[in-house]
């Protein structure tokens, strides 16, 4: 039977709840389970300024969604004594990267790859987020909390993190698209390299940087900044060369939903395709994909099993083998630029008294939430 459309849901304008008409404290105790909340209203603005501006001005009590506040309002926030508490930030076992993929010219090439690592400027991408509130440089795959290593493992260490030209320049002269051996990437398939980003704060302020860090070793970009910037990469024909869009967070705090998702040849799939470098793709895969091989790409999926293996029996055996492939996809596969381990920011309007993060929904916790109405605007 139809019962018509759901009260208070509008998937184009907002989603409205309301307590449970049959909520019993007795069954649910809220010393067990924080319960503050009587009503809840979400409204869709995609107007990121806006949504900050109205949080600040006291019209909204928060925000909920993807990606961080913009980094003026970071700055803001975070200087100003009236402001700084409703600034908040947590840690998310979260990795922000780009992505090389290792069948499309010219990152089918190691050294290129490699050479992209030791050229990011990641002090600036991260200047670009914001500083150091919205999160720490990455080094590596696995964020620390996720992983027995920490930011002194950096084996494309840099002064400041701003990048090494020598370094980089010599690791291209060791590819063949360095015809000429002077450390740039001087083949045709150096040029016109398709980049897609996120058409969002803070990608499109990271943007340059990336661009500029790529063209110091001969590689130039054109951009692509996109609304569907998920979907023009995971989907597999698509071969896409290089995106500086992705992200990946804990799914649950175990080693495996990282490189297990990640770096595993048996889940790569046509369409919403995670593994975006197309690590350990196989010959057959790519004929049964419908794309070209480039050939000779590495697997680590021997790596994961082990590693999986290794955890069943010993938790501290599992951790320092997951480290060891942390170290192995860095320096040996090298599918990655990791350039940020983000805190997930957000600002709350002065109406709020009770707040939360949740680790798990990667969101506000809404039953911790809490505002006085008599402060609302």
């Amino acid at each position: 039977m139809d019962s018509g459309p759901i009260a208070g849901f509008d998937p184009e304008d907002h989603s409205y709840f309301v307590r449970n008409p049959d909520y019993d404290p007795a069954t649910d105790d809220p010393t067990v389970r924080a319960n503050y909340v009587d009503r809840i209203e979400i409204d869709l603005n995609t107007n990121v300024q806006d949504i900050f501006a109205k949080i600040r001005a006291g019209e909204l009590d928060g925000h909920v969604g993807s990606g961080n506040p913009p980094a003026e309002v970071l700055q803001a926030y975070a200087t100003d004594p009236a402001l700084t508490p409703m600034l908040k930030a947590f840690t998310d076992d979260r990795t922000m990267y780009i992505t090389m993929n290792l069948n499309v010219p010219p990152f089918d090439d190691i050294h290129v790859r490699k050479a992209v690592n030791w050229i990011m400027d990641k002090a600036g991408m991260q200047q670009a987020w914001g500083g150091e509130i919205s999160g720490i440089i990455a080094t590596h795959i696995q964020p620390p909390g996720m992983t027995g290593l920490g930011q002194e493992y950096d084996p494309y260490a840099t002064e400041g993190f701003r990048g090494d030209l020598a370094r980089a320049q010599e690791e291209m002269a060791l590819s063949r698209y360095d015809t000429n051996g002077d450390g740039m990437c001087d083949a045709p398939e150096c040029s016109n390299v398709l980049l897609v980003n996120r058409a969002t704060s803070p990608w499109v302020e990271a943007e340059p940087v990336v661009v500029a860090s790529l063209a110091a070793i001969g590689i130039q970009v054109e951009v692509s900044e996109r609304e569907d910037h998920y979907t023009a990469i995971n989907t597999v024909v698509n071969q896409i060369p290089i995106g500086m869009n992705p992200g990946w967070g804990k799914d649950y705090p175990d080693s495996a939903s990282f490189a297990g998702f990640l770096f595993d040849s048996r889940l790569i799939i046509p369409e919403g395709n995670t593994i975006y470098s197309l690590v350990a793709l196989t010959e057959a895969q790519a004929t049964e994909l419908g794309i070209a091989y480039a050939g000779d790409i590495p697997s680590v999926d021997a790596d994961i099993d082990a590693c999986k293996a290794a955890a069943i029996q010993d938790a501290a055996a599992g951790l320092a083998c997951w480290d060891d492939l942390d170290r192995r996809l860095m320096e040996e596969v090298v599918p990655w630029v990791p350039y940020l381990w983000i805190r997930v920011t957000t600002t709350i309007g002065p109406a709020v008294t009770s707040w939360d993060y949740d680790q798990f929904a990667g969101t506000t916790a809404f039953s911790k939430l809490a505002v006085d109405p008599s402060l609302q605007s």
